[in-house]
C-alpha cells in the first residue's frame, strides 16, 4: 500500500512539471577568430546591442557546436528560454562577461528564429550553432545586484584573451517554472585560444 501511495504521488508531481530535468547534448565543432567587422554575419541584428556594439571590446572568437536536438524546435515545444553560461574554468564563482549570452543559428539567436518561425524543424547534425566570446572586458561595470553594497559594489571581472588566455568552461541552461534545461559542459582551453589568435595574426 505505501509503495502504491509513493507510486502515485511520484508520477503526480512528474506530470504536474515540479519534477522535470532536460538533457541536451553538445558537441564541439570549429572555434574561429572573426574581426569585430564581421561578426555581424554570426549574430545579425544583435550586432547592435549595447553588449556587442559597446561594452565590448576588440574581436571575437566563435564556438561552433551541434548538439542532438534541434535547438529552436526544442525552446519552442517545451516553452523554455535557454542561454550560454561562461566562466573561466578555475573561477567558476567569478562573476564574468566572457560572451553574448544567445546561442546562434545562421546570424540569429534561437529565440529570434523561435518567435518567427522560420528556421528548419527536422533535427540534423548540419543544424550548427555558434557561441561568440568576446576577446576583451575592460569596463568597470557594477554587478546589477551589488548597487546598494556599502563597500561600493562588486564588479563584473575584467580580462583580456589577447594578452592573458585562459581556460574558459561553456554549457547551455535554462528553463521555465516547472522545468529545468541543461547541457553536458565544452572547455576552450587557454592553448586553443592562443593558438587561434596566433594563426589569426
Amino acid at each position: 500500500m505505501k509503495f502504491s501511495y509513493l507510486f502515485l504521488s511520484m508520477a503526480s508531481l512528474f506530470l504536474s512539471g515540479c519534477i522535470s530535468v532536460c538533457e541536451i547534448e553538445i558537441k564541439r565543432q570549429s572555434v574561429k577568430y572573426i574581426k569585430r567587422a564581421d561578426i555581424g554575419s554570426f549574430i545579425g541584428a544583435d550586432v547592435n546591442l549595447p553588449l556587442e556594439s559597446k561594452w565590448a571590446n576588440g574581436d571575437f572568437i566563435v564556438l561552433e557546436f551541434f548538439s542532438n536536438e534541434n535547438l529552436v524546435e526544442f525552446v519552442r515545444k517545451h516553452g523554455v528560454n535557454l542561454f550560454v553560461d561562461m566562466s573561466f574554468c578555475d573561477q567558476p564563482e567569478k562573476e564574468v562577461i566572457l560572451g553574448a549570452t544567445d546561442v546562434y543559428f545562421n546570424g540569429k539567436s534561437i529565440i529570434d528564429l523561435k518567435l518567427s518561425g522560420d528556421y528548419p524543424k527536422e533535427s540534423s547534425e548540419d543544424n550548427r550553432y555558434e557561441i561568440v566570446i568576446f576577446l576583451i572586458w575592460d569596463k568597470d561595470r557594477k554587478l546589477p545586484e551589488s548597487s546598494s553594497k556599502v563597500d561600493g559594489g562588486i564588479y563584473y571581472l575584467k580580462f583580456d584573451l589577447d594578452k592573458q588566455p585562459k581556460d574558459i568552461c561553456l554549457s547551455l541552461k535554462g528553463g521555465n517554472p516547472a522545468k529545468t534545461v541543461r547541457s553536458n559542459q565544452l572547455k576552450l582551453t587557454q592553448t586553443e585560444i592562443e593558438t587561434v589568435i596566433r594563426e589569426f595574426k
